[in-house]
């Protein structure tokens, strides 16, 4: 299932929150991998805690591990009804 437009902002949003700077989440494609492009294991973990805000609940350690790109956070984030990003 490909996330919609929507979900995409709202996944980098995410992101942006948890990179210093902010801005660098603007330089990263929808489909690169996150550890690759420099977004680091403090980051991954604040990530994961923003989507969790976002979801209204914790993430298993399966979801956690997908997070690797803005496409499979906005799929998450689509994924599970009640999430913001529906």
């Amino acid at each position: 299932m490909n996330p919609t437009t929507e979900d995409l902002a709202l996944a980098r949003d995410l992101l942006r929150g948890c990179l210093r700077p902010a801005s660098m989440a603007d330089l990263i494609g929808d489909s690169d991998n996150l550890a690759d492009a420099g977004v680091d294991s403090l980051a991954t973990i604040e990530l994961i805690t923003r989507c969790e805000d976002a979801l209204g609940r914790d993430l298993t350690d399966d979801e956690s591990t997908t997070l690797d790109s803005i496409t499979a956070i906005a799929r998450l984030l689509s994924a599970n009804p009640g999430g913001q990003g529906n």
